[in-house]
């Protein structure tokens, strides 16, 4: 077993230094960080070994590492093996990774420092081999549960669930059933072998494949938007299978909703992971919780006592192929509840055909969350609606057509465009509409109404989806000892999230490979080059922080050497991000940070979904969030405005009431769609399911309008052709790799042509 004198002798530097570089001290080189790492690589050290020094066989603790205990069977899977356990003098320590792969990591490491006996682990990185097998190499007893490892060369108790799947699908199709499936999204968790089964049986025939309809798949933290995706399939299916408790729940929630219905139009058999009592009269088929408990500990526990083991011991449980309710009989759906199913279906697709309210909105979560929840306005107003979703500049061009065409009675509009609406006189005053709804309005703060709805000191709309401008970083990145040390020696500085404009280019330049060759990430910042809104909304934060504005009230560039200067650094930042991202809207930049290869990224939140699904993520737990250098941002959000003449004032004014009301804000958040609110409620529900959000919040207090002067509305001179002019001319200087002046030249010659 090698030792830090070891890596000493190979690396050919001290004792101190591999111990400085082992306790994070920054007073070491670059070059012997590399030296040290390299020799601790080849010779398979790590401090965790001293851990194994200990002079002791058994330590009586076994940990039992799981994803979550949202869903409720892990926790019921720990209760089972701590009783066993302590009848055999055992401690059982509960860590959760939070289906993070590089914080179960971290969590296996300390349980190897730790000396524990062994570990029962239900892992979310199953394809992570040579880690595995590192640790075991290194004497960590590592038993996979419920979750297998890829290749099968481990210790294992799981859950075979093929024999039930297939004679609960056997019965449905031969009842006539149409089935669908809602499921978790970890991956090498048994949710995959759910899904194979059920995909093998349903397409051994086309008549078997036609019934059974739909497999979704969601995360722990948004099982609302699986429920919500399931009652937006036409027609509706029969029976849904749900992976575990919550899920159900959410469904039946989800129902009670959208339908009023209490009594449960949809048959739910729920796998009853947790083998708690059945919801309402869903059919449940127990997991044998008690029975993998006790075949995982009793397998932990040879692996302990053996020193040496002949081969994998490898053990599959399966649960009871009856699906019995609390009575032990099977519970049909009844004749009465499919007509009332297909009722609801009749109606559904009638509101489609005979809808009134038309209503224009952008392509966006917020957008997929108002048309799920869609059902629940018919139920509760009476009001049809039809809802048109498009790009953000396909929208724009949609509200200017309307102007003659007239087909909309609502639109979401981008908070620069209502100015332009209102001298055009094409959106409604709603003064009076706030007037007579005050207990509805009420629920938005004083400063929101200020910046999403009135101008003049008029209400012109309804406030819709709150998008504020953040820096991500990858803060595991910043942490680094090498990073620190690289970054302290080009600029005498510390590491630190960039707190300016300059520090983050410098900042990109190290994380950015071209620059620096073992640099983790190949790009040091994500960055969108597109005409529309994505680069003027990426270059105005460093213009203003620095002092500098587009326009004034005499004309433009009003400071033309602070103009060049911020141009200058926004072109710089283009060096350390991928070459493609000149065409790159803010979409593609969530999915290079989300995949690693990105060290930091500014975006708004309302693309970041991504990052809160850590399935999605590889990122997930490792990157902060951080307002933006230099304190200011674009202001982001979507109101909603209601056309001057339309026929519909009344269901029209219903829909904006509908969009705030307060019961629906947390259904409007587990889909996508965050309300502009900002007070303590709205922290306390939306920082439990977005980690940005108190990070917004603050950066709304710090965010600038994007407006027309006086003199641009008196030449009829709209925000958004200022925008176009400005991000079609930052996007030719990417593309002919322009100077600052020369771009700033160039953009003094489209804005004289206006």
């Amino acid at each position: 077993m090698a030792t830090m004198k070891d890596v000493a002798r190979l690396a050919g530097v001290s004792h101190g230094t591999v111990s400085n570089v082992v306790n994070g001290a920054k007073n070491v080189s670059v070059d012997k960080i590399k030296k040290v790492e390299a020799a601790m690589k080849k010779l398979g050290y790590t401090p965790n070994n001293a851990a194994r020094n200990l002079m002791m066989d058994y330590t009586n603790q076994i940990d039992l590492v799981v994803p979550n205990l949202i869903t409720g069977e892990f926790l019921s899977l720990y209760e089972a093996i701590r009783h066993y356990a302590e009848a055999e003098s055992y401690t059982v320590n509960l860590k959760v990774t939070d289906g993070i792969p590089h914080k179960e990591c971290d969590i296996l490491n300390q349980s190897l420092m730790n000396n524990v006996d062994g570990v029962i682990l239900v892992t979310c990185q199953p394809g992570n081999l040579n880690f595995f097998n590192d640790l075991m190499a290194r004497g960590l007893k590592i038993l996979f549960c419920i979750s297998d490892l890829n290749g099968s060369n481990c210790n294992y108790v799981g859950i075979d669930m093929s024999d039930l799947l297939e004679e609960l699908l056997y019965g449905l199709y031969q009842e006539g059933k149409r089935v669908a499936l809602i499921t978790g999204d970890g991956e090498g968790t048994y949710h995959d072998h759910l899904i194979s089964t059920y995909v093998n049986i349903s397409s051994r025939n086309r008549s078997m494949t036609e019934n059974f309809t739909e497999v979704i798949q969601i995360s722990p933290e948004f099982a609302g938007r699986g429920a919500a995706q399931l009652f937006q399939l036409d027609p509706i299916p029969d029976v849904v299978i749900a992976s575990n408790e919550k899920i159900a729940l959410e469904i039946h929630g989800m129902e009670h909703l959208l339908s009023g219905n209490t009594s449960g139009i949809l048959e739910v058999i729920t796998l009853n992971q947790a083998g708690r009592i059945p919801l309402f009269t869903d059919r449940s088929i127990p997991f044998p919780q008690k029975r993998v408990a006790y075949a995982a500990f009793q397998t932990m526990l040879s692996m302990i006592r053996e020193k040496k083991t002949s081969g994998f011991q490898r053990i599959l449980i399966a649960p009871d192929v009856r699906a019995e309710d609390s009575t032990g009989k099977p519970v049909p759906l009844t004749e009465s509840t499919q007509e009332k199913a297909k009722k609801s279906a009749g109606q559904r697709s009638a509101a489609k055909k005979k809808a009134k309210l038309r209503i224009l909105l952008n392509s966006s979560p917020a957008s997929a969350a108002v048309e799920a929840l869609l059902p629940h306005f018919s139920r509760i107003y009476g009001i049809e609606a039809e809802v048109t979703t498009r790009s953000i500049s396909q929208v724009y061009d949609l509200l200017i057509q309307d102007r003659k065409k007239e087909h909309f009675d609502l639109y979401s509009i981008d908070l620069p465009w209502m100015q332009e609406l209102t001298d055009a006189g094409q959106i409604a005053c709603l003064d009076d509409f706030f007037s007579e709804n005050q207990s509805v309005i009420s629920i938005y703060p004083e400063e929101v109404l200020d910046r999403f709805s009135k101008i003049d000191g008029h209400a012109f709309a309804v406030p819709f989806s709150f998008s504020a401008q953040l820096l991500f970083y990858r803060k595991d990145l910043f942490g680094e000892i090498k990073n620190q040390r690289y970054y302290f020696e080009e600029y005498g500085e510390e590491l630190r999230v960039p707190q300016n404009w300059e520090e983050l280019n410098k900042v990109a330049r190290i994380f950015t490979r071209e620059y620096t060759p073992d640099s983790e990430t190949k790009y040091g910042v994500t960055m969108g080059g597109s005409p529309f809104s994505g680069a003027s909304c990426e270059f105005l934060p460093r213009l203003w922080s620095m002092g500098g504005s587009v326009f004034d009230k005499r004309g433009y560039l009003p400071k033309k050497d602070i103009f060049i200067k911020a141009m200058e650094n926004y072109l710089e930042s283009f060096r350390y991000a991928n070459p493609k991202a000149v065409n790159w809207w803010w979409d593609e930049q969530v999915n290079e940070f989300v995949n690693g290869h990105a060290a930091m990224m500014m975006t708004f939140t309302e693309h970041a979904n991504a990052l809160s699904e850590k399935t999605l993520s590889r990122v997930a737990g490792k990157y902060g969030i951080a307002v933006l250098p230099g304190q200011t941002s674009v202001l982001g959000g979507w109101s909603m405005a209601m056309r001057q003449g339309t026929p519909h004032v009344t269901e029209a004014q219903q829909f904006l009431k509908w969009i705030s009301l307060r019961s629906l804000m947390e259904p409007n958040a587990i889909l996508g769609r965050v309300y502009p609110v900002t007070g303590n409620e709205a922290l306390e529900m939306m920082g439990d399911l977005y980690e940005w959000f108190d990070t917004a919040v603050e950066s709304f207090r710090h965010s600038r309008a994007r407006t027309s002067p006086s003199f641009m509305r008196a030449n009829t001179i709209t925000t958004v052709q200022i925008e176009r002019v400005l991000g079609q001319c930052i996007h030719r200087a990417i593309l002919e790799k322009m100077n600052g002046r020369e771009a700033v030249h160039i953009l003094e010659q489209q804005l004289q042509l206006l």
